[in-house]
């Protein structure tokens, strides 16, 4: 899945894109292919600033599922804030993608689930390891928080920075799918720079190969995410 920064959404509708037994497409196909929004902003951003890209009615959004720090700075997602979020979800048929920092944030957000606060069953999580002060980006914390989702979830991991790779390579090999894009990682390699967007994609889509996985096109993709077909 890519994800670009909070600026580029406003700009123009990001990518959702998860590669492995997922997603893969570029610019080119982009209304093909589900339409994903970040709601976590910045550290320091309202909560109705954040959710100003649902306003949008994308078909997917993050949702923050608990606070943490964030390096030097704390990401406050406050219970009354992930239900104003879940709400506004739930309202405008959006699909979270249920973003989780912490072993905690996955409890939590079931919890919520069970109490119709969130959308529920199937749900979409992603993994975010490697930010300084969260949970570290190591292929044995990465199995773990895969084995603690609901069974027919799907889900993906975001490496931050270094750590991108590694996760991606991971991520597939366990079955699960990789998010990428400039919002975690700017980096192809060591000391070498992306370009775009689309070369952090097609490095994935060449992991995946190399490990055996097949590419979704975008009609199989809307399924493994249990989004509606295109008409």
């Amino acid at each position: 899945m890519i994800q670009l920064s909070y600026k580029q959404q406003i700009a123009f509708n990001s990518l959702s894109i998860i590669a492995g037994n997922a997603l893969y497409a570029l610019t080119v196909v982009l209304f093909l292919v589900p339409s994903g929004l970040i709601t976590g902003g910045a550290t320091g951003m309202s909560p109705e600033e954040r959710l100003q890209p649902t306003e949008l009615f994308p078909e997917m959004a993050t949702l923050d599922c608990g606070t943490c720090n964030f390096g030097d700075e704390v990401f406050d997602n406050t219970m009354p804030t992930m239900r104003a979020f879940g709400k506004r979800m739930l309202e405008n048929s959006i699909k979270p993608e249920y973003e989780c920092f912490e072993l905690g944030h996955i409890d939590t957000i079931l919890g919520m689930a069970k109490k119709g606060e969130v959308p529920a069953h199937p749900m979409q999580f992603n993994f975010v390891l490697g930010v300084h002060g969260c949970t570290p980006a190591t292929v044995e914390n990465l199995a773990f928080f895969a084995s603690k989702i609901p069974a027919g979830s799907t889900w993906t991991v975001s490496g931050v920075g270094r750590a991108a790779w590694t996760m991606a390579a991971a991520a597939i090999a366990m079955g699960g799918n990789v998010r990428v894009g400039f919002e975690d990682n700017i980096y192809l390699g060591k000391g070498q720079k992306a370009a775009s967007n689309g070369e952090l994609v097609a490095k994935v889509v060449r992991i995946a190969k190399e490990l055996g996985r097949e590419i979704a096109n975008p009609a199989e993709a809307r399924e493994i995410l249990s989004l509606k077909p295109l008409q």
